[in-house]
């Protein structure tokens, strides 16, 4: 069985900035941005320059598109363990741009939308939240 055949989950196509920041060595923080290529329940690949080690402990927000012309910013926050490295050879189309994939747990925030802040939940789209301006 493939690795592609051993995914549960549904995975969206999504492609949205990401900011992202893990520990490093001698106790810094390193931190980069990227665009999301996939989303699932539990996971996300991201596309990226500068890509964290396999093994790390990672924290995310993607900044998700207006919606229906909303002037609320939407963002989604997780934290997860980085799973995958891709070296990216996207010189020609189809092939795998350079990033890494990451198991996730995502969570919400406060939020203006919903009453119940810490309730967590398997679908991302369910942890999407507006922001106060």
């Amino acid at each position: 069985m493939t690795e592609l055949e051993r995914r549960y989950t549904r995975r969206y196509k999504l492609t949205n900035p990401v900011d992202y920041w893990w520990p490093a060595p001698g106790g810094t923080v390193q931190a980069s941005r990227g665009l999301t290529l996939d989303i699932s329940g539990n996971g996300v690949m991201i596309i990226a320059r500068k890509c964290p080690p396999k093994g790390v402990r990672i924290q995310t927000t993607i900044h998700i598109a207006r919606h229906n012309d909303s002037d609320c910013p939407l963002e989604l926050h997780g934290e997860g363990i980085v799973v995958r490295i891709e070296p990216g050879k996207a010189n020609k189309p189809g092939q795998r741009q350079r990033g890494f994939a990451a198991s996730m747990h995502f969570y919400s925030e406060l939020s203006n939308v919903s009453n119940d802040s810490d309730q967590e939940t398997s679908d991302p789209y369910k942890q999407l939240h507006c922001l106060p301006r």
